[in-house]
């Protein structure tokens, strides 16, 4: 990115017909993008695929878009609203679904059988590498429990580090709220982390 011109000043260019300056956008935005969507949704192929639509509505708005916030915050107001429209479409799609043993072979959508790859941690000592294991998925389990709303508030803030602001601007809703979600999701996260 050029020094001084930020992302609203790129896109003005994108939409003039400089490709390389909405590839600026996309490498500076890319990797934060993904890692946030990531934690929402954990599946790399589905959190690259929400960027990727996301990237796709930025680039169609590229002309029309006005400064009147920060771009993270614009950006990650899509992301959001896109990734709740995910997760309630694949929590209605599950609703509708039949139960399969997880004994089973998985295939995929051309039939052929799936494997189950495991990364090699064998390096690792046993009781670190368990202890890890055990707190991730508490910590994984605990954040999947707590509502949509109370999830992405605490991965913008602890995750993201984004203030108060931009969270309520992100979520659409006041700074109280986002306060009385964060006091909400950490509470809920003590009580489910406590359990045995």
């Amino acid at each position: 990115m050029t020094a001084g011109e930020n992302e609203f000043e790129l896109l003005k260019r994108f939409s003039n017909g400089d490709e390389d300056a909405f590839a600026d956008v996309l490498a500076r935005w890319g990797k934060p993008l993904i890692n946030f969507i990531y934690r929402l949704i954990p599946e790399r192929t589905e959190a690259e695929d929400i960027a990727q639509e996301v990237f796709l509505k930025v680039a169609a708005a590229a002309g029309n878009l006005e400064e009147r916030a920060k771009f993270s915050t614009y950006l990650y107001h899509i992301t959001y609203n896109l990734c709740i429209d995910r997760i309630r479409h694949r929590t209605a799609r599950a609703a509708r679904a039949s139960f399969v043993s997880l004994d089973e072979a998985a295939e995929n959508d051309s039939g052929e059988k799936l494997t189950r790859q495991v990364p090699d941690l064998s390096d690792l000592p046993a009781e670190i590498l368990r202890e890890r294991q055990e707190t991730k998925q508490s910590v994984e389990k605990a954040l999947a429990e707590l509502p949509e709303n109370q999830r992405a508030a605490i991965m913008l803030k602890v995750y993201e580090d984004r203030p108060y602001v931009e969270i309520a601007e992100i979520l659409g809703v006041s700074i109280p709220s986002v306060e009385s979600l964060l006091f909400r999701a950490r509470q809920n996260l003590k009580t489910r982390l406590k359990r045995p």
